[in-house]
């Protein structure tokens, strides 16, 4: 899924078990930033809460709480923090995408759309939150709208990878050969564009340049599954057995 946004710094964590009387949030930011980058989940998550304690409608502190659990691996902590945050602030662009994120995370896939749709009204220029909306309107079967989503999105390898992929879904074979051949030019280095424009080429009756993509696929990762079993069925149609074996 879709990595599918960028960690705030994780400013808080705790020196103390509990704040002393006067301590303020900036306080406590101030005294522990360099815990911060040992990414300390633990001590994270209790400082915000600290933090929480002495300003609890501070939408941003719930915002980087939801971000600590996320990455601690509490997926229900992250999305009711993130819910939060949007509730103390309901115009915040990154508070609805946090929460879209999650609730996809959660199998909540109506919700994940409902809220990642509201992150790009408030931010219609967020490329991030229009890919994870394309990815989560794929994962739903709406190709269409995918397509749509990444029409208006900067053509960078991800979106040009997902695109490939919503053109295969609708049928598109040629825009999905196209679209892939432009994410391998972007990253000619990177198995999956060439295990994906593999793919393509097959299903476009081209199963020559399918081969040698599957075969470059393998080259650059010898261990990803996806592209020797593509290659091996694409060897049994082209009727070498043995090859495929």
């Amino acid at each position: 899924m879709i990595r599918w946004f960028q960690v705030c710094a994780l400013a808080l964590s705790l020196a103390a078990a509990a704040p002393r009387a006067g301590s303020s949030v900036e306080s406590l930011r101030e005294r522990v930033l360099a815990f911060s980058k040992h990414k300390s989940w633990s001590r994270e998550i209790a400082a915000y809460r600290a933090a929480l304690s002495i300003e609890p409608l501070d939408a941003g502190t719930h915002y980087n709480l939801a971000l600590a659990l996320k990455y601690s691996g509490d997926v229900r902590g992250s999305a009711d923090e993130f819910a939060e945050a949007v509730r103390i602030k309901p115009d915040w662009s990154a508070a609805h995408f946090g929460l879209g994120a999650a609730q996809h995370d959660l199998g909540n896939l109506p919700a994940a759309r409902s809220e990642l749709r509201r992150a790009l009204e408030l931010e219609p220029k967020n490329p991030a939150a229009r890919r994870y909306l394309a990815a989560v309107l794929l994962e739903s079967g709406d190709a269409s709208g995918a397509i749509e989503q990444l029409q208006a999105a900067p053509r960078d390898a991800p979106a040009l990878r997902l695109l490939g992929r919503a053109f295969l879904q609708t049928g598109q074979t040629s825009e999905a050969v196209r679209t892939f051949r432009a994410g391998v030019a972007a990253q000619p280095g990177d198995a999956e564009a060439h295990y994906y424009l593999g793919i393509a080429l097959g299903q476009d009756g081209d199963l020559t340049s399918a081969l040698e993509e599957f075969r470059r696929s393998v080259s650059l990762k010898p261990g990803f599954g996806p592209a020797h079993q593509s290659l091996g069925a694409a060897l049994r149609r082209k009727g070498d057995e043995e090859a495929a074996l």
